[in-house]
């Protein structure tokens, strides 16, 4: 089973914005606060950090709250919900390309004297919002 960093058919148009659906492409499940770097373009054009909120396990957050997320895991079965407050830029029926790029420390594969691995994943698709 090919597992992508971004969901098929997962872009939706929302009321206050739009949102899609991520995976982590590990094979072991990993604490919020493990997620390094997550960024997200439409149309090849960069979101704003602070607009967007990262959704597991029923909960959301801001992307610059994840480093205190330790408790909090994302599991690998489980995909995460990517939701931009952008009222009106995604409608359903229309073409979207996303990209996504999440970075994630390995807190397991240390690499030196208190560096521990760095995993970074990209993947672009072309999708229509629903």
């Amino acid at each position: 089973m090919l597992v992508r960093l971004i969901e098929d058919n997962s872009l939706r148009a929302t009321q206050d914005g739009y949102q899609v659906e991520i995976r982590l492409e590990w094979y072991r499940s990993l604490p919020l606060s493990c997620i390094e770097q997550v960024q997200l373009t439409l149309d090849e054009q960069p979101v704003p950090p602070n607009a967007i909120r990262f959704g597991v396990n029923d909960h959301e957050y801001r992307l610059d709250e994840l480093p205190e997320l330790a408790d909090e895991d994302w599991f690998v079965l489980d995909p995460a919900v990517l939701r931009v407050h952008d009222p009106g830029r995604v409608v359903a029926g229309e073409r979207h390309t996303v990209e996504v790029e999440v970075a994630f420390r390995v807190p397991y594969i240390p690499i030196g004297p208190g560096t521990f691995l760095i995993n970074s994943d990209r993947y672009t698709t072309t999708q229509i919002a629903a």
